[in-house]
């Protein structure tokens, strides 16, 4: 006979645990993308951003 220790998961299966050290990174990059898209207008176009993604 198995003993179980400890406390149950408070999580259900289909739950996402996403915390702000996962999301940082992608608001720290749509922060630079609209920075550089105020500073210069061009900043959002395709050949930049392939070049910016490239990088």
């Amino acid at each position: 006979m198995a003993v179980i220790t400890g406390s149950p998961s408070t999580h259900r299966a289909g739950d996402l645990n996403i915390t702000w050290t996962d999301v940082g990174p992608f608001l720290a990059l749509a922060a630079l993308l609209v920075a550089g898209f105020l500073i210069n207008p061009d900043f959002l176009f395709a050949t930049n951003l392939a070049n910016i993604i490239t990088r």
